[in-house]
């Protein structure tokens, strides 16, 4: 499948130019506390992180899984950061 590059936004992956498109974005919830007469800790929600998934494509425009596969973790983790932080604003 082909995309246009316009629709993702450029990354570098392993030091190669790519596009990542964001395939799915759920954002984050910060803490929540409640407080009526009574509450207590257990009167609460914990915060929650951003879950985002995507998909690398070179800058014509097509799939690069290959590309994917040779991401070690630390590399994909600041992949997704930059996603975030590009998302998130």
């Amino acid at each position: 499948m082909k995309i246009n590059p316009a629709e993702g936004i450029p990354v570098k992956a392993k030091g190669i130019p790519a596009i990542a498109l964001v395939t799915e974005y759920i954002p984050g919830k910060a803490w929540r506390d409640y407080n009526f007469p009574g509450s207590g800790p257990g009167d609460c929600e914990p915060p929650e992180p951003a879950d985002i998934d995507w998909e690398l494509y070179d800058r014509k425009g097509y799939r690069a899984a290959w590309l994917e596969q040779q991401l070690d973790e630390h590399e994909s983790d600041r992949i997704r950061d930059a996603l975030l932080d590009e998302l998130e604003g």
